[in-house]
């Protein structure tokens, strides 16, 4: 098998239960996706922001796949808590270049959510 993320080839035994749905990562990408996310939070004027990074540490592995996973993570994190978040915002580097322009549309949200697949600093970008 050739695995989703970093393209290695991975051999696996094969059984009943995996004999339809195959694994499509290799052990070493498991690995790294079963990390967990890194979560800061920081005043605004409205109320309080979260920021969820979704990618821990570098990543060699900037496939569409890794980043879908990531996005799929945050959303089911997000509908988990729905009744809790008032607006989420998904953040990639082209967002945060222009954070200054858009975030007064948002600042006016008690909880608002930002998920990113790069490490932003949005503690220096608002001020609350």
């Amino acid at each position: 098998m050739r695995c989703a993320i970093c393209r290695e080839f991975f051999s696996i035994e094969l059984t009943f239960r995996t004999l339809f749905c195959p694994p499509k990562l290799c052990e070493t990408c498991q690995a790294f996706l079963a990390k967990d996310y890194e979560h800061t939070s920081f005043p605004s004027p409205g109320g309080v922001i979260d920021h969820y990074l979704l990618v821990l540490g570098r990543s060699d592995y900037q496939t569409d796949y890794l980043n879908g996973f990531r996005l799929e993570k945050a959303l089911k994190m997000a509908i988990s808590q729905c009744n809790e978040i008032d607006l989420i915002v998904i953040v990639d580097v082209n967002e945060s270049r222009t954070i200054s322009a858009w975030y007064p549309l948002i600042a006016q949200y008690q909880r608002v959510v930002f998920f990113s697949l790069v490490d932003i600093d949005f503690s220096h970008t608002i001020q609350p």
